[in-house]
């Protein structure tokens, strides 16, 4: 067996098992409290019933997430990972293989779906506004908006190019106005201040995307 000069010793090949094994228990339980808030809301996730419904003791979770904060803050980027994986490959019409159209539409619908289920944990992590605007998360959902709006405009699009969609107005601009119309607090207030279903918010999704659709299929 080669070793690299500046990789160090080799693991212990039971350390390297008892991490992954680590990982695979943080990730079940992780999944686990995720199923819990879509079943029950996040009221239903205590440590207590978290721990029977993963069949393991309190005290392991607290070990891995520290208190509930920790708990919620490892959840949140639990579902970002599961979500981007969904949009970079998972199925169609959220993941590759679908036009563009029906891709914004099934992006707008899971938005708004998660939004619901975990109202709580994404408005915590809203109150940040650089992880809100220039976040990783945040970046990379401005980027799959932005290669869709430019995906809609008629004629060739050479690799990179940045090219005005409609009117001269950047795609990363117009990019960044869908992405506002999705934020947490502006969904809360639509379903809490003015009684909007999520059938409801769904078809202003629809409505505003085909507005769009219509302004970049006339340039």
């Amino acid at each position: 067996m080669q070793i690299s000069l500046n990789s160090g010793p080799p693991e212990p090949e039971n350390q390297t098992v008892e991490r992954e094994d680590a990982a695979r228990n943080r990730r079940k339980l992780l999944a686990t409290a995720s199923t819990l808030i879509a079943e029950h809301g996040i009221e239903a996730l205590t440590m207590d019933e978290l721990a029977g419904r993963a069949c393991v003791g309190k005290g392991t979770i607290f070990r891995r997430f520290g208190n509930r904060a920790g708990l919620f803050e490892a959840l949140l980027s639990y579902e970002d990972e599961q979500f981007q994986a969904a949009l970079i490959s998972g199925p169609p019409p959220l993941g590759p293989g679908a036009p563009p159209r029906e891709r914004l539409l099934a992006y707008g619908q899971a938005v708004i779906n998660r939004s619901e289920n975990f109202e709580n944990l994404l408005r915590a992590a809203q109150e940040s506004s650089e992880r809100r605007w220039s976040g990783p998360s945040s970046m990379l959902y401005r980027l799959h908006l932005s290669m869709l709006l430019r995906q809609m405009v008629p004629g060739p699009h050479p690799p990179g190019a940045a090219r005005p969609v409609s009117a001269g107005i950047d795609p990363q601009i117009l990019a960044l106005t869908l992405f506002q119309a999705l934020q947490p607090d502006f969904l809360v207030y639509q379903r809490e201040g003015l009684g909007l279903s999520r059938e409801g918010q769904y078809g202003a999704w629809v409505f505003l995307v085909d507005a769009v659709s219509a302004q970049l299929r006339s340039t």
